[in-house]
């Protein structure tokens, strides 16, 4: 009787009890690989090949074993998505495919406990390490149940026997700084440099001195919720909202790279804090006019600029001479940390008129730099210092309520909405593109704005009322 030859892989599948007939596989014999062959494929010793060869498909070559590779890798996947309960799983990828083989264990069981008596235990299982390598650990002194829920040997040891042979979970020994590490590397070059400098800023002050050191599948809701309540009294509800949104940001990603199997910031709520900060929108064209006249330039010129047209000061900072136009200003990029960046939005890219006075002013500023506004050096200034070593200083002196750059902005364009300008139009001057911005944020209603529409449209009440009054008391005087 003849045989229609098969491959080695399908020899192997055809076989119950993981062995393969070497005579026909004989011819095949040179394609198979050594248990060395094999660790190096499975990134294990060969220990770990020699104690689970019973269970992996073999076959035998004098006193030594040979595999298939594409047989091996198909078995171990297979029970990867097994798992030791026999209930289907999500395939992983590389050494996940070794969860679905347990090794034999009884692991170690005691009573313990004075008033309540409870059952612990000690075994080992399978975990990632910070590299993403299959490592061993042992899990000490777990409580497993009490004693009036497991009454005998046998059920604790059932229990445990469960506990041993489920499936692992994905996790990682990994700490909160060797996370942030990573995250800066492969996820932070995908945002833009101005949410991404926040993000850090709010890392480094606030989330690494607490957490830094702490294994992320150790920090939970209730550690994130405790962390945020513990800086209520000192931070505004703004800047604990971006605490949990900069934590959130990272932990998320570590769940994406499946290192975690939830975010422990969903649902977090934010304390009240202490405040929200108040703007000065009210800045008058003399407080803007008194300011600049105190201020050495270009932070004179600065100031008026901003005052008129309310630019971010990121963009007024990036301003080149290439920008300025015969009848204003082209807003094209933004300087943040003394880098040139692309606008924050679409919107953001406009031209701006200038009137003449201040063009004038800008003008007078050109000393053959490429910027309009410049350092001695020829670099576009650090809002933040300018800000701290002249225009606050001299603001300070003048008795000006000034809370930052964003003053005038949100000056301007609640003047414009005293003007009755359309919002559509102020929306286009400040480079919003929803205009829902503009009216929901940006534009404040003054008390000379609101004292005026009430006098107006109450005037004519208070004259009926009046009236009225005087009625009352003349029928009132012939009751009596």
């Amino acid at each position: 009787m003849e045989y229609e030859p098969i491959s080695v892989s399908d020899a192997l599948h055809s076989v119950p009890d993981c062995e393969v007939n070497l005579n026909q596989c004989a011819e095949n014999e040179n394609n198979l690989l050594t248990v060395a062959d094999a660790a190096t494929l499975l990134n294990v010793s060969a220990r770990w090949i020699y104690a689970r060869a019973r269970f992996l498909p073999h076959i035998r070559v004098g006193s030594g074993i040979r595999f298939d590779r594409n047989a091996l890798l198909s078995h171990l996947r297979l029970a990867s998505r097994r798992g030791s309960t026999g209930a289907p799983q999500e395939t992983p990828e590389g050494n996940n495919m070794l969860l679905g083989l347990q090794r034999y264990q009884r692991g170690r069981m005691y009573k313990a406990g004075k008033r309540i008596k409870v059952w612990r235990a000690m075994w080992r299982e399978d975990i990632f390490d910070t590299e993403g390598k299959l490592v061993r650990r042992v899990r000490h002194h777990q409580t497993i149940g009490t004693v009036a829920e497991l009454p005998t040997v046998f059920d604790a040891r059932t229990k445990l026997d469960g506990l041993m042979r489920a499936a692992p979970e994905r996790r990682i020994e990994l700490t909160f700084s060797n996370l942030v590490e990573r995250w800066r590397r492969a996820a932070l070059p995908a945002l833009r440099s101005t949410t991404g400098a926040y993000y850090e800023n709010l890392l480094d002050r606030h989330l690494l001195p607490e957490f830094g050191s702490r294994n992320i599948a150790g920090i939970s809701k209730y550690d994130v919720q405790l962390f945020l309540a513990s800086r209520a009294a000192k931070y505004a509800r703004a800047s604990l909202h971006g605490m949990r949104v900069a934590f959130g940001k990272v932990l998320s990603w570590a769940v994406e790279c499946r290192w975690l199997t939830e975010n422990p910031c969903n649902g977090v709520k934010i304390p009240q804090g202490t405040g929200k900060r108040v703007r000065q929108y009210q800045l008058t064209a003399s407080d803007a006019n008194r300011l600049a006249a105190a201020l050495k330039e270009p932070y004179s010129t600065l100031v008026l600029l901003l005052a008129a047209t309310g630019v971010r000061i990121s963009e007024a900072v990036g301003l080149r001479w290439q920008d300025v136009t015969p009848n204003g200003l082209t807003i094209r990029q933004r300087v943040y940390a003394g880098k040139a960046d692309d606008l924050k939005t679409a919107a953001s890219r406009r031209n701006i008129h200038l009137p003449a006075h201040i063009m004038a002013r800008v003008l007078a500023l050109r000393s053959g730099g490429e910027y309009v506004f410049q350092t001695r050096e020829g670099t576009p200034p650090w809002p933040n210092n300018a800000m701290h070593r002249y225009i606050r200083p001299a603001a300070k002196k003048l008795g000006i309520p000034l809370t930052g750059y964003h003053d005038f902005r949100h000056g301007l364009i609640t003047r414009l909405a005293e003007k009755k300008v359309s919002p559509k139009v102020a929306a286009a001057i400040a480079g919003h593109s929803d205009i829902r911005t503009t009216l929901a944020i940006y534009t404040h209603v003054g008390e000379d704005a609101a004292r005026s529409a009430i006098e107006e449209v109450a005037g004519q009440l208070v004259h009926d009322g009046t009236r009225f009054q005087k009625q009352n008391q003349q029928t009132a005087v012939i009751h009596w």
